[in-house]
């Protein structure tokens, strides 16, 4: 009888408790819906890659098609960038004050129309103004998207996870050449209006697009973040939230089994009395202050310098890989006799006149936009070890030893960029390339790991789309310093992407303290 009655006290307080968001997380376990945002997150961010990186494997074929010089290559590649540097900085704020989720959605279906009117533009400035607008949507779930995925799981798993997303990435640069060498066997056209062909590398655009059409559909079947609506203030939509994940990781179980009664509240920021416009600047204020102050303020300036470091490293030179290396199979193709030993670097292609493989524009001008088949396959290799290291850092990955792959893959990517101009032939100037934007780019979803442990929910998705901002900055900065000096200061260029790894590398141990 007394054993009943305490078993009976027991279930009404158990019934009847009122629990923190991560203690929920936590009663609730790991289960499908981790593993639903995990893939929608997943194919959102292979989305950013395929949509920023894609077109880097899209330029040769499209240089004549466009009338590209190594100018506008420079402007074509980092047009997106733009857009996203443009843009994150409101889209921060959105997904701090209108919801991960209701950014995500948005920007994920508008960034896919800008990027198929694309697909069917000829003239190569409107080509670039809608490469702009897709970033611009972009700079709104590149960012967002890491809030969102941290949100849902508790401290013990949340740096696995924001790493095990990272292999997304590797699946995307792996797919980037893999579908561009399927497409580059073809040459077929068709003339759908005056001036206009539909060529391969236009349907290889479209292809781009459909992780991002994934991602989409598995948004809209999940709930906005919990802890988000916890931290304005809408403590029975969390409420409802955490119970649907509750039934769907426990097989939809009755309503009877769910044993919280509600959920702790969470710290917010102040919410301003004025609207209209005074209200949104007043509320930007607000929400951008507290990063720029103690205790924020150095970690935040660290944030936003090694995500500057690592996009100038991986993204600048990850877009310009598949030209670099056409060119080099050229020069060698050019200037070396067959069956002998060729010694040539990095830099002897930098301004070299190519002549094999010459077509003449519409324009009497002459035009080589051939690419040499191996260099997909060297970009498909820089995938697959992508894929790898990720596999890796998520299968050993805490935050003690965060600290310590930040700061000595920066200092690889460094010492890598250091000896680039100076190896000689194909393969080790290959092997130089993928271990220097490699080392630096795993370091993305470190970062952000880190960003989403340090700042408090009403600012982390400011904080992680305004670091990510300054990052795409660095990726503009470097596509167009590749793209306006790499032929004439090569040796000086490339240097350059070493130092920047150097500065990163004493960065890091602030935000791995």
């Amino acid at each position: 009888m007394v054993a009943n009655i305490i078993n009976i006290e027991n279930e009404k307080t158990k019934k009847s408790r009122i629990v923190s968001y991560e203690e929920a997380l936590e009663l609730i376990g790991f289960g499908q819906v981790q593993i639903e945002v995990l893939f929608a997150m997943g194919f959102t961010l292979m989305d950013v890659i395929t949509e920023t990186m894609g077109i880097g494997n899209l330029i040769p074929p499209a240089t004549c098609d466009l009338n590209l010089t190594g100018t506008t290559k420079g402007l074509l590649t980092s047009m997106v960038f733009f857009g996203i540097v443009f843009s994150s900085y409101i889209f921060g704020y959105l997904g701090d004050t209108k919801g991960r989720r209701y950014v995500i959605i948005r920007t994920l279906l508008l960034a896919k129309v800008f990027t198929f009117i694309a697909v069917f533009v000829q003239n190569v400035t409107i080509f670039m103004a809608c490469r702009f607008i897709t970033g611009i949507f972009l700079g709104g779930y590149s960012g967002v998207m890491w809030a969102y995925l941290g949100e849902f799981n508790t401290s013990k798993y949340r740096p696995a996870i924001l790493s095990w997303v990272g292999v997304f990435i590797g699946v995307g640069y792996t797919g980037i050449p893999f579908i561009a060498h399927l497409l580059n066997g073809y040459d077929w056209r068709f003339a759908l209006y005056t001036g206009y062909e539909f060529r391969p590398w236009r349907l290889g655009l479209m292809i781009y697009a459909v992780p991002g059409i994934i991602g989409l559909l598995f948004c809209i079947r999940l709930p906005e973040s919990p802890k988000y609506l916890l931290s304005i203030k809408k403590d029975n939509e969390a409420y409802q939230a955490v119970e649907w994940i509750h039934k769907v990781n426990k097989g939809n179980v009755k309503h009877a089994d769910f044993d919280i009664k509600a959920l702790k509240t969470e710290d917010s920021a102040t919410v301003n009395d004025f609207k209209g416009l005074k209200g949104i600047v007043i509320s930007l204020i607000d929400q951008t202050i507290p990063l720029v102050k103690p205790p924020y303020l150095l970690p935040f300036i660290a944030c936003c310098m090694l995500q500057f470091g690592t996009f100038f490293i991986s993204a600048g030179l990850g877009l310009f890989l598949p030209d670099i290396l056409n060119k080099l199979s050229k020069y060698r193709d050019e200037t070396c006799d067959v069956g002998s030993e060729c010694v040539y670097h990095v830099c002897d292609v930098a301004g070299y006149d190519f002549h094999q493989d010459m077509n003449i524009t519409a324009n009497n001008e002459i035009c080589n936009d051939s690419v040499d088949s191996s260099v997909y396959e060297k970009m498909i290799v820089l995938g697959s070890v992508y894929i790898c290291m990720y596999v890796v850092i998520a299968a050993v990955m805490n935050r003690q030893r965060r600290k310590y792959i930040i700061a000595i893959t920066f200092i690889l990517s460094s010492t890598f960029g250091f000896i680039l101009p100076f190896v000689y032939n194909q393969m080790f100037i290959t092997i130089s390339f993928i271990l220097t934007i490699i080392t630096a780019g795993m370091n993305i979803t470190l970062i952000n790991g880190a960003a989403c442990d340090i700042f408090p929910t009403y600012l982390r998705s400011m904080a992680v789309s305004v670091s990510m901002l300054v990052g795409r900055f660095g990726s503009t900065v470097s596509s167009n310093i590749l793209g306006n000096l790499l032929d004439e200061y090569c040796y000086f260029t490339y240097n350059v992407c070493a130092v920047v790894a150097l500065i990163c590398f004493a960065m890091s141990f602030i935000v791995t303290k």
